[in-house]
């Protein structure tokens, strides 16, 4: 565990989701730009920090979905490291009284970035489309 995984350990999960929701502030912003990788979604703001999201595979009804969510700083130490332990189609799989009053809200902050990124996606894909029929 790196020193600043402990703090943001000492911290709770408040810094947590507080880190992820300007993650994604910054995203909405464009001041952060996903990119496609072999196995996911990564985002890298040099020489300060770089974000991953792990994809599995999905199947046909859900199709891919985040299953690890890790943030590194410049050195490439773990800063924040989030598992989604959730079953496509099914929801959250409680596994203490947390999760059953709410959800985890780290989880819960981590899948609205996840979401938008993927209609970033999508829609970057329309518009290269439009782009692409304009000039016709």
């Amino acid at each position: 565990m790196s020193i600043a995984d402990s703090w943001i350990n000492i911290f709770g999960p408040d810094n947590k989701v507080k880190l992820v929701k300007k993650i994604t502030e910054k995203t909405v912003a464009k001041k952060i730009l996903w990119h496609k990788t072999t196995n996911g979604i990564a985002a890298n703001i040099p020489g300060k920090l770089s974000m991953n999201f792990v994809e599995s595979t999905g199947s046909a009804l859900f199709g891919p979905r985040w299953v690890i969510f890790i943030v590194r700083d410049e050195a490439g130490k773990e800063i924040l490291k989030v598992e989604n332990q959730s079953v496509p189609g099914v929801g959250e799989q409680p596994s203490n009284l947390l999760l059953l009053v709410g959800g985890d809200p780290v989880v819960n902050a981590v899948n609205e970035l996840y979401n938008l990124v993927q209609i970033d996606k999508v829609k970057g894909r329309i518009d290269r489309a439009i782009e692409l029929l304009d000039n016709i």
